[in-house]
This record gives structure tokens, C-alpha cells and sequence, in this order.
């Protein structure tokens, strides 16, 4: 097999993707082809294998008359290295990969270790949801659809019933005043971000295409600001340094244009404008809230630039928040010794696609109470 040729020097990333769903599409049976591809990724290591792969291949061989691998083990213990290590694995994502479990371990031929590693995802599955549910960002259809397929499974463990136990939490209160714990804009936005954010790209292969781009832009005009930043900060609560580079340069952008007085570009009609930005009132909870999310940003030149300090400096002065106002003095006083130094600029030219937060802050160091609220 050409895949188990230690010769091959290069196997781009989409080319392997192509050729596992080939193997699903034609519901190939070829235990020896799913073997060496299962090689492979494990060779390749948690750290380098593209997610889509892995699921692609779960549903491969959870199917009723694909034979048990040879090497089910060492991939089990592949898929639990980085279910557990990868925050970015989605709700559906987890509902797709218990059921694919739940199909695979109907067969004669399972071993036990890799049963009691599938049993192990699964309560990892089942608590990373409870978080979710507890940050308000999970469906509850997902929750219940975990629900039916454990009992199916007959899997009974305190992660489960953990989860089992917030469901009813949410269930005394009402579904309705669950989802009203988010505004309906930073929902969306947060959605939004999460599909992006989850599009195949193939990392430094295939960078998220232009036609995205615009959309993504176009969707985000019609929200307010804040409503964003509060997104992206609720996005970086659910998903810990999973945003990509790109997106926090693209996210960057939009945000940035939205504090500018010249406004932000959007198409209409086909061509491109200067859209004014909307006005946005000051209340006590805009003022509270934005200084949090603006003290934790993701995105550090949003964070590292005058423009969101000095809004927030406005509508606190307004309201008369005395410890907002003071916060917004010293970073603006900090940000600008920094410019002056060149710190800010030097930081973010040492931006590249190598860092895993996307961007390096060795050389320029809010004070601690900046970076904590």
C-alpha cells in the first residue's frame, strides 16, 4: 500500500481526508486498507491529525459489516488522547461519536480495553456537556440525544449522571429561561464564530476561503459591538485557546472597524460602503460587561488597541463607574508608554501560524491586574 510507504515523503492532509470518506462512501470492507490508514494517523500523532479524519473513521468502522481492526486499540487510545486534549470538539460532534461507539461495541470482536476506553470517552463526553450546558451555549436536544444513547449503550456513571442531573435543573426553570441566559445576538454570534472556527480548512493547506470571509463580515454588521466581544470571550470559555489564527485576525478586523469613526465596510448592492456605526447607549450592565470581556480578549489587538478603551472610557464616564474609569486610564496611560517603546508594535509583528494562541505576548505584558478581573 502506498499509505504504509515509509517512502512517501508528503500525504497532504485533504488528499488522506479524500480518501477515508472514499473508504465510508463505498462502505469498503477492506479490513487491510482501514488498518494501514489507521497506521498512519497514529503515526501522524494527536497533534497533527485532522479531526474530520478521526470522526470519518469512527463511522467507518462502527458499521455492522466492516470487520474489528487488528489495531482497534491503539486507535481507541488515538481517539481519547485527543477528545480529551481537543476542546474544539463540538456537541453534535460528541452525539455523532457516542453513536458511532454505541454501533462498534455491539461486535464480537471488540476487546475489552478498547470497551473500557469507549466507556471512558463517553463520561468525558457527558461532562464536557454539562460546562457547555452551564455557560449556556449547549442545545438541550444534544443533552437528550446523549441521554438516549448511553441507555442504549445501558452505560450508567456519575458523569452521566451529572449530566442527567442539570438536565432537570434546566427542567424546573423551563427550556425558555435557559436560552434567555444569552442575548440573541451574542448567540448567534458565538454560532457563527463556532462554524467558522470548525471549518475544514486543513490548516496552513487551505486558509478559510474569500466567499466565507465576506459572509462571516456581513452576517457580523448587523451586531452590535459588544455583543460580539461578549461572543468571543463566551467562545474562549467553551473552547480554551482553540481559536484559529485567522479567525482571530478576521474577528480582529470587523471589531476594530466597529470602534472607528469612519465606520465599517459592507456590500450592498454589490459594491462596497461605509457603513456609520450604530449608536450604543451607556447602562451600568454595557459598562460592567465590557470591561470584562475586554480584560480577558483572545484578541490581542483588539485588547493592545486605544479605540475599545477609550469607548468604554466614554460610557463609564457617563455612568459614573469610578473603578471602570480608573481601569480605562491606566491601560490607555500603559498602552501609550508601550507605543512609544515600540513593545505593542514588535509583539504583534512576532504574530505567526506557529503560535497556538495565534499570538506571542513575550515581549509585551499587561500588568496582572489587566489581565485578571
Amino acid at each position: 500500500m502506498c499509505i504504509r510507504d515509509s517512502s512517501v515523503p508528503h500525504f497532504p492532509p485533504p488528499s488522506l481526508t479524500r480518501i477515508i470518506r472514499a473508504f465510508r462512501m463505498f462502505k469498503s470492507t477492506d479490513v487491510r486498507l482501514l488498518e494501514a490508514v489507521i497506521d498512519h494517523l497514529v503515526a501522524q500523532g494527536k497533534n497533527k491529525v485532522v479531526m474530520l479524519d478521526i470522526l470519518e473513521l469512527l463511522r467507518i468502522i462502527g458499521h455492522p459489516d466492516t470487520p474489528v481492526p487488528k489495531n482497534t486499540e491503539v486507535f481507541m487510545h488515538l481517539c481519547y488522547d485527543i477528545f480529551t486534549d481537543q476542546s474544539r470538539l463540538r456537541a453534535r460532534d460528541m452525539c455523532l461519536v457516542t453513536s458511532d461507539l454505541n454501533l462498534f461495541a455491539k461486535k464480537d470482536d471488540v476487546t475489552i480495553p478498547a470497551l473500557d476506553l469507549m466507556m471512558k470517552l463517553v463520561d468525558v463526553f457527558c461532562d464536557r456537556m454539562v460546562y457547555l450546558m452551564s455557560i449556556g451555549v449547549l442545545s438541550l436536544t444534544h443533552a437528550e440525544i446523549m441521554e438516549d444513547i448511553c441507555r442504549t449503550l445501558k452505560h450508567e456513571s456519575e458523569a452521566l449522571d451529572r449530566l442527567k442531573a442539570k438536565r432537570r435543573e434546566v427542567n424546573r426553570d423551563g427550556d425558555e429561561e435557559y436560552y434567555n441566559l444569552l442575548d440573541i445576538d451574542v448567540r448567534e454570534s458565538f454560532f457563527k464564530i463556532q462554524f467558522v472556527d470548525n471549518y475544514n480548512t486543513y490548516g496552513p493547506f487551505r486558509p478559510i476561503p474569500g466567499l466565507l470571509q465576506v459572509d462571516f463580515k456581513q452576517a457580523l454588521s448587523s451586531i452590535r459591538v459588544d455583543n460580539i466581544l461578549e461572543a468571543v470571550h463566551l467562545y474562549e470559555q467553551a473552547y480554551p485557546k482553540q481559536l484559529r489564527i485567522t479567525l482571530k485576525r478576521l474577528l480582529s478586523k470587523v471589531v476594530l472597524m466597529k470602534f472607528s469613526k469612519e465606520g465599517e465596510e459592507i456590500i450592498e448592492g454589490g459594491e462596497y460602503i461605509m457603513k456609520p456605526n450604530p449608536r450604543i447607549y451607556a447602562t451600568q450592565e454595557l459598562v460592567t460587561t465590557m470591561a470584562k470581556v475586554l480584560v480577558k480578549c483572545p484578541l490581542k489587538r483588539v485588547k493592545r488597541n486605544p479605540a475599545p478603551w477609550e469607548f468604554l472610557l466614554e460610557k463609564a464616564t457617563i455612568i459614573g463607574d469610578t473603578k471602570v474609569i480608573d481601569l480605562c486610564q491606566k491601560m490607555l496611560k500603559y498602552l501609550a508608554s508601550a507605543k512609544e517603546s515600540g513593545a505593542t508594535q514588535a509583539a504583534l509583528e512576532k504574530e505567526t501560524d506557529n503560535d497556538h494562541d495565534g499570538e506571542s505576548v513575550t515581549e509585551f505584558e499587561e500588568p496582572e491586574e489587566f489581565r485578571t478581573i
